[in-house]
Order: C-alpha cells, then sequence, then structure tokens
C-alpha cells in the first residue's frame, strides 16, 4: 500500500502535512510520501487521481487504485493513515 500527500507549496498546506507527518512517525514509526503539485511527479499524479484540491492525502494498493482519498479541509486521522501503511 503506497499512501501520499499532494500539496501547494509554500503555503500553511505544507505546514499542516508536515506536522501531520511528524506525529505519524512519533505515534507509528512510519510516514507518507509528501509531493509538491508543482513537481513533475506530484502534477503527474494529480492527473493520474484527478485531485484538483488540496492538500490530498491518497492511500493506493499495489496496482494503483485508490483505496481512500481525504482533499482540501479533511486531513485523515493518524490511525486511519496508519492502518493503510500497514496493509
Amino acid at each position: 500500500m503506497r499512501v501520499f500527500a499532494l500539496f501547494r507549496p509554500n503555503t500553511d498546506q505544507e505546514t499542516r502535512l508536515n506536522e501531520l507527518n511528524r506525529e505519524l512517525f512519533r505515534r507509528s514509526n512510519n510516514q507518507i510520501e509528501i509531493v509538491s503539485v508543482d513537481s513533475r511527479e506530484g502534477s503527474e499524479l494529480a492527473k493520474v487521481y484527478d485531485i484538483m484540491r488540496f492538500p490530498a492525502v491518497v492511500a493506493v494498493d499495489l496496482d494503483g487504485h485508490v483505496q481512500s482519498l481525504w482533499d482540501d479541509e479533511s486531513l485523515p486521522l493518524i490511525n486511519d493513515i496508519s492502518y493503510y501503511l500497514n496493509q
């Protein structure tokens, strides 16, 4: 399972996702990938998964199918992210 976050750089989105990642690491020793939507990879991920609102946290299975998607103001709980990271 892959869990990644897309964000707009130099905004509070970046700060919120970094805080989420720190807390996730503190609680479960895991982290999610944080990718700028302005990067080549971020732009492609946003296009592939049809993501238009940021920040977005996406959990995809090994075949690339979306298992869960949180976007805009509804960031996931640590327990939700941990569940997908441990699948």
